[in-house]
Formats: C-alpha cells, structure tokens, sequence
C-alpha cells in the first residue's frame, strides 16, 4: 500500500525552528507505482486546523498556506494515493516551529561582559550567569544568540547539539540565533544558567592573512528563556561575568587555552546592556553543526622521537582527550594534516606567508581526572603531536568530526580499489568544509570562497542533501554589500577584496542557484537570488563595455563593448604548468597581474555569456518575459564577442585545454564546433601524457565533456593517471582527502598547500553522474551508464528528491549486465551502451548489452 516516508520541512528532518512562514514540506513515495493525489493534515500549536483534503497531484511537495506566527508548533502529516487511486495510511508525523518573527517578540537586552576591551590583543573568553526561578515545568525554549561563540549551560548541562554556535553569517545583515527545547533541562524552584562565550568568527582570526575583529570588537550575548510562551528569564544587567574561568585566550583557528584549576570560578563583576537591535536577527532555516564520527588513533614512531598519534582520517574536528594528573600538569596538542618529507610533524603545509595558524589547545591539568574537548576551536588534521608531562597513550585521545548534520545522498563503489578511495576522499574533504557554508579549506582560511562553492555544487548535491546549507550561503552572499552591482569572492566578508566581481567567483550568485534548480525543480531558489543576479550582470556589462588598453585589439572587432577583458580575476586558477607561459618565482602572481594588465576575455566572457542565458532562463521560470528577452539579447551579443576574440576559423585561438572545455561546458560552440574542439582538446591530452592541465574553473567539466563529445576512453585514463598531475598520484601519498595542488606532497620536497580542498574532488560527479549514469534534471530522471573494462563494476545509489536510484554494471565475459531501479512516483529515460533508449517507471530492470546488442 502507498505510503510517504521522509518528510521534510524546507529538506530539513527532525524539528527544525524556522522563520519561513510558508514553509515547503516534502515527502517521498514508497510501495506504488505512481501517487496520484495527496492529502496534508497539519496541527498547530495541538489544534488540528490545517486540511488540503484530497489534492490532484503527483508532485510531492506541498507550500504550507496556513497562517503561522512566532513560536507556532507545527505537527504535521500526509496521506497519498496510488495509479489505482487507492488511498494509503497516514504517514509518521513530523515537527517544526517557527521562531520569533518580530523584533517585538525579543524583550531581552543585549550584555556585554567585558569591562573593557582590546582590539588589537587576544582576551580570555568570558563566561556570564545568572540564577533564576521556574514555578512550573512546561514546554521551555531558550532562544540565544552571541556576538561571538557561545555554549550554554542550564543546570550544569549543555542546551542543544549545536557546534560553534550562532554559527559564520553576514553577521551586520544576518545574525542566526538558536532555539533549543530546554524542557528537561529546568528544575521547578532555583536554577542556574551559565554562558561561555568566545572570539569566533565575530572578532577571531579569519581567512587568510588573520584578519581580527572583522565584524566588531565586543563580545556579547542576547538570550530569553521561554515556558510555555511566558518568560522566565532574559539577558539583562543582573547577570553576572568574569574573565577568570578555565578557559583563557580562545581562538577557531588557532585554538584555545583552557586551565582546568580554575574551573571554581570565584571573581564575578556586573555586565554591561547594549543597544545592539535586533534588525538583524534570523534563523539558519539549515542544518545544525554537530559532532558526527569518531576516530581511535595510533601513535606512530617518527624520526625526531615527538609523540605523534595518527587518526587515519583527515577530517575538520577536535581531539577528546581523558586522563589522571596532577594539579598543574600540562598537555599541548598541534593539530596537522601530514608528515613532512622527512615523516615528522608538520603544519608548514598550510601556513601563510605573514601569518601563523597554531591550531594548538594548551591544558593544565588539575588533580584526579581531567576530561576535555575545545569549546571554540576547530582544526584540521589528521595527526597530533603532544607535547606533555602525563603519561598518555594513544587509547586517552578521540579525534571527533565535526560538519553540518547533513545526510550523505551518494554512494559509489567499483571495482579499483583507488577510484573507491578517491570517491571516499572527496565524501570526506565535502565533511571537512560544509561547515555552516561551503570553505575553501578547514586550516589556515575556513574562507566561503564563491569559485570553489560554485564548481562544486553539482557534484556536492550527489554526495549530500546540501540544499540548505547552499542556500544559506547564498543568503550571506547576497547581503555582503559592494558597490554597483558586484558580488564578493567570499561569504560572509567584513571588508572588500581587490578580487570582487572575479569572473568565476562573483559568478557563484548565478550559476549556484541555477544548477540547484535543475537538480531539485524548485524555482524558489531562482526567485531568491533573481534580483542580485540582474544587479551582477549590469555590473559585468558595464564593465565590459570597457577596453582593456593591454590586450591587442582586432581591426575588425564589432562587439568589443560586449567582451569582458578588464579587471582583477583568478582566472583559471591552480592550473598545472601556469599556462604555459610563465617562468617566474611569483607564478601566482605573475599569473594574476597578466590577466589584469592584458585581459582574459576566454574565461571572463564565457562566464558573462553563460551568466546572460541563465539570467534569461530564470526569467522564463518566473514569468518575467521581457527581461527573458533582453537577457537572450545579451546572450546573443557576449557569444559573439567571444566568438570575434577567442575563435578562428571555428577553432579556438589559444591552446590552452580549459578554454577548450569552457567553451564546450558554456554551449559557446556549435555542435558541430564542438565535437572538432573536443577531438583538439583529446589530441592535446594525448600529446600531453594523457595529463590534464585544467585549474579552478574547468577540472570540473574536463571528463564530462570528453564523456559526453566521444571520448570517454581518455577521461578514464585521466581518471586513472597516478602521476602528476592525477588524482591517483595523492594516493601515493595515503591521501584521504582531496587536496589543493596537485602537487601538494613529493618525495623529498616540503609539502605545501592545503590536504583538505573539496574543489578538485568534482571526479565524484562524473563517476555518479556518468560512469554510473543517474542524473537528475528538471524534475526528469536519466540513467546513461557509461562501463569501462578496466574497473569491472560499479554499484551506485544517489538518494535523489524523488527517491533513491540505484545504477549498477560489471563485466562478464563479453558481456555488460546492467541493473537500474526507479523509485516510485518516478519515470526515467534509460540509455544504454548500444543505442538502446527504454523508458521505466517505478521498479527493478535488467539488460545485457553483448556486442553492441541488447538482449
């Protein structure tokens, strides 16, 4: 019998507090065909007032159109019913509330508990409290919020899972605060409330040169205690504060001091009220971050004799350690994520060249037992070193994962052992920098770069249900306010960057949304962010109009006004050999000032074009017909500009293989254009050593468009290079990550560069969305396996908005069995080897492809 199962509020699970009053509820289909209408039920605050009765329909998702207000407690529920229009049970219930939705609804002051402060100095956290009385138990929420990170504690006991708390926002514009059910937390009569409160991402260490105070010089906290819709308890000026706890100067990156002695803490001094406002107040409508695997190390012999323990993981995290001491015996752990060339302990690899990241936690012991894990740090690492008087052992130490709760979506598994590790360092590098948003790198930036979030999303989206955390990322990218129109190269930011508006980058505001909205069919993420767009491509067409006096401009050149050859750009980023052309101490450098003083209209206008016929395509979605039509205009016009500068003949001027897959990936070519540059770009490989040499904005793309235009043979020989550049070759390594550069370690060289970088781990995407063949767009589903001899099999489940879709293949003999299954309520086109389409609905298909033939 039909039934819905997984429900989810705006992809969320569990109950989630949230600030959309029309908030999206899906479900899933199981054990039908087909689900042919849908009924919701929803209580509200215990009344059951909401009932769609029998709706016609087989989308599975429904808008909410019940009025909601703050703090409403929503239960609710759905039946369906099948091709044979027979109605199934009511599924398990499912919760969410909604948080306080008007300013009016905080009555609680903001403190500060320092009695003064020091911009340009580190300070101890500070830790607040306040003793208050509950009459009666009932249904309590505590809401709270911090400049800074917080931890807070009722009765001795942490209120909610949440890590890092209030989290990294665009924190002027966007201040997430937390709801925590503290229920079972309160006694009835006297009870007590302590807040930790640290640096953080407010005024800490951040991105890559160790900017501090980059959103304020104060710490503060904002929190009221709810029982049953009365309060209880708010922050105000009867609270108490001290600088004098156990844990000293505290840092996210560099980490922390913690004296576990003073953990009495004796000397309390008034706080202050502030007028912050709470304008800027708002729920992450996304994942909590959480403590998810756990690691047991070994310790491990290295030449300098230092006791080194290695987890075996790299992951982003902190290490849990217990023991028995003495009063004042110390430990300090270092937190890195290799060995060096010499097999000792290293943090050299992620340092930058004018700032240090310690990413260190220095104890002191008190007596008996001492138990500890950071409170306002995180790190990268896959090894420790301990530098310590006690007698530990390799048992005394847990290294712990921290990430947004996010569920993985995509497995895969094959027969090379080294593609299935490699398919394991990309899950893992996405764990390690899907923190609140998309990083660049969990050591020495925690940076939401745009270049790596938006060359990533596709693939991201198999490997996780991601949804929100993107979202969320793009809501901080829309409130980081330049000038004119241009977007930031980074989310949340402080301070502008000589970067801005890099084409690449920049272009995150259109290209993330669009691609979410061809995987999930949900046109509310192109409503979101459709206003910025327009605003970013006016700024990218003005600037266009403008010639960059370096680059040689043709005698016939009609459409120069439309070629973006002008300002500050990455360009195509980490690409192997510098592009052929530089020689130089400084190729980064060197690298970037020639793109500005001579122009890059290859990778500048085909993101422009591309951006333009997104722009337009969004404008069809959401009925705006004459924008639709000026944005193909600008489609048409930026086409030909880079067509006039960057095309010869039909064939692409520079020799370079990312311009070649730029031009492919962003349709700038004919079809017929295509397969002739497809079949350069394959003979460029080749004469190459079968190596690529793509950077940032096109490794992504690489094997998909030599898949795609014929050439699958040598995608799989890229995939399968174990030298340098390949991915295989990190394996050389007992890489579990992916990294940055390609060659980030080397026999008898330093290592260099981050080992924890999701951006070059876009090979998931292809080994989901074309070795194995699922793909998913505009609410259609494709299966187009493509089997190779040389991994034997592979078995792959991508747990898609319609469902879970299982694609398998292997080898036997002259033979390619392949298996498909579709979930319910689903209809695929199936593609196969042989030329053979079939179409399938909800169930399990086999086929054997032998000598071009399907049986």
């Amino acid at each position: 019998m039909i039934k819905a199962t997984d429900l989810k509020i705006e992809y969320l699970t569990g109950n989630p507090t949230i600030d959309i009053v029309s908030p999206k509820l899906l479900w899933k289909v199981q054990e039908a065909k087909t689900q042919t209408a849908y009924q919701v039920k929803a209580s509200v605050d215990g009344q059951e007032i909401y009932d769609t009765g029998k709706v016609r329909s087989s989308v599975m998702d429904h808008k909410y159109q019940g009025k909601l207000k703050s703090r409403s407690q929503v239960t609710w529920k759905v039946r369906l019913w099948d091709e044979k229009d027979i109605c199934g049970e009511w599924s398990e219930k499912s919760n969410f509330e909604i948080g306080l939705l008007d300013e009016k609804d905080w009555v609680a002051e903001w403190i500060d508990p320092e009695l003064f402060h020091e911009p340009e100095e580190r300070q101890p956290a500070s830790y607040l409290k306040k003793e208050f009385l509950v009459e009666n138990s009932g249904n309590a929420r505590l809401y709270i919020t911090a400049h800074g990170i917080y931890n807070a504690y009722i009765n001795g006991k942490k209120a909610g899972d949440f890590i890092l708390a209030p989290g990294t926002s665009q924190y002027n514009a966007r201040l997430q605060y937390q709801t925590y059910d503290v229920s079972g937390l309160l006694n009835v009569g006297k009870n007590e409330i302590l807040v930790t409160v640290g640096d953080g991402w407010w005024r800490g260490d951040t991105g890559y040169g160790g900017v501090r105070n980059s959103f304020g010089t104060d710490l503060a906290i904002l929190c009221q205690l709810e029982i049953d819709r009365k309060t209880v308890l708010i922050s105000d000026k009867s609270w108490s504060a001290s600088q004098e706890g156990p844990l000293g100067l505290n840092d996210l990156m560099q980490g922390e001091c913690y004296d576990a002695r003073k953990e009495n803490i004796c000397e309390w001094h008034p706080v202050t009220e502030k007028q912050f406002g709470y304008e800027n107040l708002v729920c992450s409508n996304s994942f909590d971050v959480v403590e998810k695997e756990n690691f047991i190390g070994k310790q491990i012999h290295t030449p300098n004799g230092e006791v080194v323990i290695d987890f075996g993981q790299n992951i982003a995290g902190y290490v849990k350690f217990g023991f028995y001491a003495q009063a004042g015996q110390c430990i300090t752990l270092y937190h890195g994520e290799c060995l060096d060339q010499n097999g000792n302990f290293t943090q050299e690899n992620f340092q930058a060249p004018e700032h240090r990241v310690e990413q260190c936690v220095k104890y002191i012991c008190k007596e008996g037992w001492n138990e500890y894990k950071p409170e306002k740090s995180i790190f990268g690492f896959r090894y420790i070193k301990a530098i310590t008087d006690v007698k530990v052992t390799e048992k005394n130490f847990t290294a712990i994962a921290v990430y947004s709760d996010m569920p993985q979506t995509g497995k895969f598994e094959c027969g090379h052992p080294g593609i299935n590790q490699l398919f394991s360092n990309a899950v893992w590098s996405m764990k390690g920098n899907f923190l609140e948003i998309p990083t660049d790198c969990p050591t020495r930036e925690r940076t939401g770069f745009t270049g790596d979030a938006q060359v990533f999303v596709n693939t991201g989206m198999y490997l996780m249900e991601c949804y929100p955390v993107y979202r969320k990322f793009l809501s901080e990218l829309r409130e980081v306010q330049l000038e004119g129109g241009c977007i930031s190269q980074t989310a949340p930011a402080s301070q502008g960057h000589l970067f801005d508006g890099a084409a690449g980058w920049s272009d995150a505001i259109d290209l993330i949304p669009w691609r979410m909205y061809l995987r999930y069919n949900n046109p509310e993420i192109l409503a979101e962010n459709y206003e910025k767009v327009k605003e970013w491509l006016a700024y990218c067409l003005e600037r266009a109009k403008k010639d960059n006096p370096g680059r040689k401009k043709g005698k016939n050149e009609k459409y120069s006004s439309y070629l973006l050859d002008t300002g500050w750009h990455w360009g195509e980023w980490i690409e192997p050999d510098w592009n052929g052309f530089i020689n130089t101490e400084d190729p980064g450098g060197t690298y970037l000032r020639d793109i500005y003083e001579h122009g890059a209209p290859e990778v500048c206008t085909s993101h422009l074009s591309y951006g333009c016929y997104i722009a337009s395509e969004m404008a069809k979605a959401l009925g705006y017909q004459k924008e639709a039509e000026f944005y193909s205009e600008m489609r048409k016009f930026t086409k030909l500009a880079y067509r006039e500068v960057c095309m010869e003949n039909g064939h692409m001027k520079q020799k370079r293989q990312c311009d070649y897959v730029h031009a492919i990936m962003f349709d700038m070519l004919s079809e017929e254009e295509k397969k002739i540059a497809c079949d350069e770009l394959n003979e460029m490989i080749v004469k190459n050593g079968f190596h690529l040499n793509t950077g940032f904005l096109s490794t992504y793309e690489l094997l998909h468009v030599l898949t795609d235009y014929g050439h699958g043979d040598t995608a799989w020989k890229l995939m399968l290079q174990d030298t340098y550049p390949g991915w295989l070759y990190q394996l050389k390594y007992d890489a579990t990550t992916v990294w940055e550069n390609w060659k980030g370690m080397e026999a008898g060289r330093e290592p260099k560069d981050s080992m924890n970088h999701y951006s070059f781990g876009t090979f998931a995407g292809w080994l989901m969305d074309r070795v194995a063949g699922i793909r998913v767009e505009k609410g259609k589903i494709r299966i187009q396996p493509y089997p190779d001899r040389q991994i034997g099999y592979v078995k792959a489940s991508y747990d898609s908005p319609f469902g879970k879709i299982k694609s398998s293949w292997e080898y036997e003999g002259e033979n390619c069995r392949i298996k498909v299954e579709i979930p319910a309520n689903a209809h695929a086109e199936i593609l196969l080897p042989d030329g053979s389409c079939h179409e399938a609905d909800y169930g399990k298909y086999e086929y054997v492809i032998m000598e071009n033939k399907h049986e």
